[in-house]
C-alpha cells in the first residue's frame, strides 16, 4: 500500500468456500506462488473456471497438473521479475493464453471428473494394499 501498488489489486483475506467462483470469475489471471504443492486443487478450480493460470516449475506437483506448461504458464515464482515477464506475455500474447485456457478445461473434463477421482484413489488404495513387501 505504501509503494502504491495496490491499483486494481483486491486483498480478499479468507474466502467462503461458496463465493470462490465469484473471485475465479472475476479474475483474468490465477498465480499461485507456492513453493510446493502436493497437488493444487486451485488449479483445478482455476481450470474450472477458464481463468489463465501461472505457477511454479519447480513447486512439487504443479508442473504435472499443468503438464509442463500445456495447461498453464510455469515459471520461477522465487523471482518476481519470472512472475512479471510471464504476466506480461500473457498480456501482449493472450491469444495463446486463450488455447492453453481451452486445452486445460478440456483436460479437466477428461482426467479429472469427480468420479473418475474417486475410482483412481480406490485402485492405488488396492494396488498398494495388495503389493508384496
Amino acid at each position: 500500500e505504501n509503494q502504491k501498488l495496490l491499483t486494481n489489486v483486491r486483498l480478499a483475506g479468507a474466502v467462503k468456500h461458496d463465493d470462490l467462483t465469484t473471485y475465479y470469475d472475476s479474475a483474468r489471471i490465477f498465480i499461485t506462488p507456492s513453493i510446493e504443492e502436493t497437488f493444487g486443487n486451485t488449479l483445478l478450480e482455476a481450470m474450472a473456471r477458464k481463468v489463465v493460470i501461472v505457477a511454479g516449475e519447480h513447486s512439487g506437483a504443479i508442473p504435472y497438473v499443468l503438464r509442463n506448461g500445456q495447461a498453464g504458464f510455469l515459471c520461477d515464482v522465487t523471482c518476481p521479475d519470472s512472475i512479471f515477464d510471464t504476466i506480461e506475455s500473457i498480456h501482449n500474447n493472450y491469444n495463446q493464453a486463450e488455447k492453453k485456457i481451452e486445452w486445460a478445461f478440456n483436460l479437466l473434463c477428461k482426467e479429472y471428473p469427480g468420479s473418475s477421482i474417486v475410482t483412481k484413489h480406490i485402485n492405488l488404495y488396492n494396488e498398494k494394499v495388495h503389493q508384496k513387501p
